[in-house]
């Protein structure tokens, strides 16, 4: 990859620098924020969930088992562990498993499909037999999408990676709120989210997020700012030139070579939270050497250099996400020039479908559960010096067949541990670079990110997983720590 830092002299114009005024209204940061509190994930939302991938886990168990007859191995990626679902979202699953092929299981899912009498009733199970496998279906009306081993090792290096970047971000998780909030504006109000309608899939809406908050680290103050930021940036992108990619604009006349320049209509010499080294070293080793395939909307995997995330995009919806952005930004300079009073009451109509849909006291995917749900115990702080982590980890390794901690820990909630997701075997998936710790051993207290709910709790399990690089491992929780180490 090729860096250059210098103004951009391919067409794009002096425009008007970001103003401060993004950042101003603290009134409107307030809106928005209480935006957040109506779609944000719930401890019932959770449990709902986690009993659904405990299902599928076990549904797997009972039809597949290996030459050793041991069970499938099943993880959990994607907006459900990183606490950035909506209540219309989808529940992501990888799948390690001794299948002859993807269709395997989908006969299985189907032959689930017609028994009445389930804890769980399951629906509209297919299998898309796309670049990505992917077999989808409705359980209890939560869309569930699984996968497999290979297509599903993207899935869990952008779980680590994100849960990262929100770490060295901070400002009581302004990466995350961030993510609800346009996600919410681009599902409910514009509706230009969704792979699997040949519109912005998830992780590339997260990327295009991280590239505008990378360049304006200095005038971003909350949700509301981010979002104006990201509307502004992109209501004039030039997709038909450029690429978005984690380090600046790639220059798509350039391909196969990866040019990237700084954006001429960011400012740039500021503080930014990814230096070009840290993006550099994200890259993986891999052994496919494909160019980089142009579509509608190019955004830059920053693993693979060569895939495309912005490939779903259609020739229409491309142009119909352009329109949105550009609207959603017209009326969002409206509402800033107006007194603040009144542009409360116009920001609620920005917002009006998430508000419509959400802001009744329940949520969709509360409605399919009306169990009680177990109250969490706060657990106390343990002992992180390098003689408990040592001892800890070689206990983790005679605990393996009885323990299993779940990916979701990372930031969920205390619930007894459960026979899915066993975090040891996700070592040599995610490049043997990572040692993951069990639960037991490591909590962190650590306040939830939406607070003022009072169903939250106060303490939730962090520093489960920790980076190793060299001869150093550091939790993701250490702030002394604000490189990647990948």
């Amino acid at each position: 990859m090729l860096l250059i830092s210098e103004e951009s002299p391919l067409g794009y114009d002096d425009r008007e620098k970001i103003s401060s005024e993004w950042s101003s209204s603290s009134l409107l940061e307030e809106v928005a924020n209480k935006i957040i509190e109506t779609i944000k994930p719930t401890v019932q939302s959770d449990y709902i969930r986690r009993n659904i991938a405990e299902y599928i886990e076990k549904l797997i168990n009972t039809h597949f088992l290996d030459s050793n007859q041991n069970p499938p191995k099943v993880f959990l990626f994607g907006s459900v562990p990183l606490k950035t679902y909506l209540p219309d979202g989808d529940l992501d699953l990888t799948v390690l498993a001794p299948l002859s092929t993807p269709q395997d299981l989908c006969n299985v899912l189907q032959e689930a499909e017609k028994i009445l009498d389930n804890k769980f009733r399951i629906r509209n199970v297919r299998f898309i037999a796309a670049e990505v496998p992917v077999i989808k279906c409705f359980v209890d009306d939560i869309p569930v999408d699984i996968c497999f081993f290979k297509s599903g090792e993207g899935g869990l290096h952008a779980l680590l990676f994100l849960e990262k970047v929100d770490v060295l971000i901070g400002r009581d998780e302004l990466f995350k709120r961030s993510v609800l909030l346009i996600k919410a504006w681009c599902f409910y109000e514009s509706m230009i989210l969704g792979s699997s309608h040949s519109l912005l899939s998830t992780f590339g809406l997260e990327i295009m997020i991280l590239h505008v908050v990378n360049y304006a680290k200095d005038l971003i103050s909350g949700p509301f700012s981010v979002l104006c930021t990201f509307l502004k940036y992109y209501s004039d992108f030039d997709w038909d030139q450029f690429g978005v990619s984690l380090g600046g604009i790639v220059v798509l006349s350039h391909l196969p070579r990866i040019v990237v320049i700084d954006p001429p209509n960011i400012p740039v010499g500021g503080r930014r939270y990814f230096a070009d080294e840290e993006i550099q070293s994200l890259k993986r080793d891999t052994q496919e050497h494909r160019t980089f395939p142009r579509k509608f909307l190019n955004i830059f995997d920053p693993f693979v250099e060569s895939n495309n995330i912005g490939r779903s995009v259609s020739k229409g919806n491309s142009r119909r996400i352009r329109m949105a952005m550009k609207h959603g930004y017209e009326k969002l300079k409206t509402i800033l020039e107006m007194r603040e009073e009144k542009a409360v009451d116009d920001l609620n109509s920005f917002f009006i479908n998430i508000i419509n849909k959400n802001a009744h006291g329940v949520r969709a995917d509360e409605k399919v559960c009306e169990e009680v749900i177990p109250v969490p115990v706060p657990v106390p702080v343990p002992d992180l010096t390098s003689q408990s982590v040592t001892q800890a980890t070689n206990d983790s390794d005679e605990e393996i067949h009885r323990v299993h901690t779940p990916v979701t820990d990372v930031l969920s909630l205390d619930y007894p541990p459960m026979q899915i997701w066993p975090v040891q075997l996700a070592v040599p998936i995610i490049r043997r670079r990572f040692r993951i710790i069990p639960l037991e051993h490591f909590y962190r207290r650590r306040r939830f990110p939406y607070q003022n709910h009072p169903s939250q709790p106060q303490f939730l399990p962090f520093c489960l997983m920790t980076f190793q690089s060299h001869y150093t491992t550091c939790p993701i929780g250490n702030s002394s720590n604000t490189g990647f180490n990948f």
